[in-house]
């Protein structure tokens, strides 16, 4: 098992407008006080913003904050002033990456303002398509695609089939390579050779959400909670049975809980699937099914400033695992703008970058010289003294994360 430790710093998830409007709740019933358990409470966090809401900067907000870091490549040195020339008489690069609109329009403007190299935009939410059309096209030698910015499937999809090219010899400006700017001082790696797969994001997910009109947060305190025959019937997640934002707390259930534990809780409780966020949330906020399980924070914020009572939780026992979302970044081998790309991923893994992917995605980078924005949910923050599973490394992906896919298409079918 990898674990990181992990403490704050000092500095698949698309936002969208909610689904419906809040509704009378029935009030739900006392708990008998005399009757709560010593238990430790399992820990909460304010969700975003000053008020725990969502928070939308205006133009001119977003135009400061990205203004800050005007200086990304700041002694860049002759070779990449080479590289760059190499990279506008290319002209464009293609990106391939989520379909949040918010991190297309600011990924595509402030490139080309900073560069003067336009951004042709793939959106894609399926890293297989992508990584299938890729290798179609590496057989035929005409590969379309620059830049592929995606989630974990990468390091068995991507680098076994050699669509790849080292990225690591690509990392050139100072303020990439400024080891003191990372998080644990150092650029994290999926891939074990730290060469391919480049990490750019972090952050806690995988917890359960609760509509606290219609149940207790203190009443789960530990995953083993979630088995209570009064929740049974009650639960809705984000379809666990492919890659994807309902994989992380699955994957845990499978493989580490006890044996049997996923099985008994899909046949027990009996989890409604969907693969719509905006679907998920409002079931929860509505009450349908007052919890929820790989909520997109970014629903849960607005939902939260529209009423609804919605509050994540965090079990003692394991308080949410680590991922690091569409932040993984790689070059594709033998692209039609490797200068292009090259240039991208070093302006990209800037601080100017990292601004770009936290007001885009509302996800918090992995630097530490970048200001954590207010819009980012609080609640994915990795907290101070708090050990988390980290499920986005090579080593468990391929001993743990397919394997328990394999055990919920066991359970589950496909």
């Amino acid at each position: 098992m990898s674990m990181l430790a992990a403490c704050a710093t000092s500095a698949d998830d698309e936002p969208s407008q909610p689904a419906a409007e809040p509704t009378e709740q029935e009030p739900a019933e006392e708990e008998d006080d005399a009757a709560e358990a010593e238990e430790e409470e399992p820990e909460t966090a304010d969700p975003g913003g000053e008020d725990g809401l969502a928070v939308n900067f205006s133009p001119a907000e977003e135009r400061e904050l990205l203004d800050q870091y005007d200086d990304w490549a700041e002694g860049g040195d002759a070779e990449w002033e080479a590289l760059l020339e190499a990279a506008r008489a290319e002209g464009e690069v293609v990106i391939a990456s989520t379909p949040n609109p918010e991190f297309r329009r600011l990924v595509t403007s402030e490139f080309e303002r900073d560069t003067g190299i336009t951004v042709q935009y793939l959106p894609n939410a399926v890293p297989a398509e992508i990584t299938g059309r890729l290798r179609q096209e590496a057989q035929a030698g005409n590969i379309s695609v620059d830049v592929f910015l995606s989630g974990w499937p990468g390091v068995v999809d991507d680098l076994p089939g050699g669509l790849l090219r080292s990225l690591a010899p690509d990392l050139v400006l100072p303020s990439v390579l400024d080891q003191s700017a990372w998080r644990d001082g150092d650029l994290l790696w999926q891939d074990a050779d730290a060469s391919h797969l480049l990490r750019l994001l972090l952050y806690v997910t995988g917890y359960p959400t609760v509509n606290t009109d219609h149940v207790d947060p203190a009443s789960i305190q530990v995953w083993d909670d979630l088995l209570a025959p009064e929740l049974a019937g009650k639960i809705a997640q984000f379809d666990p049975r492919s890659p994807g934002p309902g994989s992380p707390a699955a994957v845990y259930m499978a493989v580490e809980m006890e044996e049997g534990w996923a099985q008994r809780y899909f046949e027990e409780q009996d989890p409604t699937f969907t693969r719509d966020q905006r679907q998920l949330a409002d079931w929860v906020a509505q009450g349908t099914y007052p919890v929820g399980l790989a909520l997109d924070v970014s629903q849960t914020q607005q939902l939260r400033a529209a009423g609804f009572p919605l509050e994540a939780i965090f079990p003692t026992d394991a308080p949410g695992v680590l991922t690091s979302g569409f932040g993984i970044l790689r070059l594709f081998d033998a692209s039609p703008n490797p200068n292009a790309a090259a240039v991208f991923a070093n302006w990209l893994a800037s601080p100017k970058g990292a601004m770009v992917m936290q007001l885009g995605l509302d996800q918090p980078s992995l630097r530490t010289d970048v200001e954590v924005t207010a819009n980012i949910p609080r609640e994915i923050l990795l907290q101070d003294d708090v050990e988390y599973l980290d499920q986005n490394t090579e080593e468990y992906v391929k001993s743990a994360m397919l394997p328990g896919h394999a055990i919920l298409v066991e359970i589950l079918g496909r």
